[in-house]
């Protein structure tokens, strides 16, 4: 009996908290990150801390997708992409988007 591999999931959505007034900001996850954003609730600009790679690693419990990717190679883990509903202006992923060939 084999052993599963472990998988690593790619979330459709992430959860920003703005350090300004803690209200949750839902926004899409995509692979260019995200870098700054504006706040719903109090309309204050949520900008990339110097120290931090994105927004979603400074102020959500997620990890961007680059560091999503360093650790799946890193522990040679299955990634699995998120299951989206399409609309007309959702971009859908495919395997080539997140292991293109070289």
């Amino acid at each position: 009996m084999g052993r599963k591999k472990s998988v690593i999931k790619i979330p459709a959505n992430v959860k920003i908290k703005c350090p300004h007034c803690n209200q949750n900001n839902q926004v899409a996850f995509t692979k260019e990150g995200t870098f700054n954003l504006q706040c719903k609730k109090c309309k204050e600009m949520i900008l990339t801390p110097i120290n931090q790679c994105c927004l979603i690693c400074a102020f959500s419990n997620k990890k961007c997708y680059t560091r999503l990717m360093m650790e799946a190679h890193t522990k040679n883990l299955e990634v699995r992409l998120p299951e989206v509903k399409q609309s007309k202006n959702s971009k859908i992923f495919t395997r080539a988007d997140f292991h293109p060939e070289n």
